[in-house]
């Protein structure tokens, strides 16, 4: 039986699709990535210490109080009650950490 060349072409392509159709399925898939739901963003937050414990930083501002969570590696020493302070922290979602605590210069008040 003798083939054509049209005829060994198309088998030659069918065979050559089906083995790209195997190997893509055999392919591993990439591993998605997690959406971020919310992304921590920086933030600043200047005002007077109201307290401090080992998990949680309490500090007065303009805006009014505002809560932190702290961890072991922020400076607490300069975190004391009655202190100004700048904060840096980060949140996620409604969760606000405190990353870095400044001591902040002493307000004077305004002469008249």
């Amino acid at each position: 039986m003798r083939t054509s060349p049209v005829t060994a072409l198309v088998a030659s392509l069918m065979l050559t699709g089906s083995a790209i159709g195997v190997s893509a399925a055999q392919a591993p898939k990439a591993a998605a990535k997690p959406a971020a739901t919310h992304a921590a963003k920086d933030h600043t937050a200047m005002g007077t210490v109201k307290s401090v414990d080992a998990t949680t930083l309490v500090l007065h501002t303009k805006k009014g109080d505002m809560s932190f969570n702290v961890g072991s590696t922020m400076h607490k020493e300069v975190a004391t009650t009655g202190a100004n302070v700048t904060v840096h922290y980060k949140t996620e979602g409604k969760t606000m950490t405190a990353t870095d605590v400044t001591a902040a210069p002493a307000v004077t008040a305004k002469k008249k």
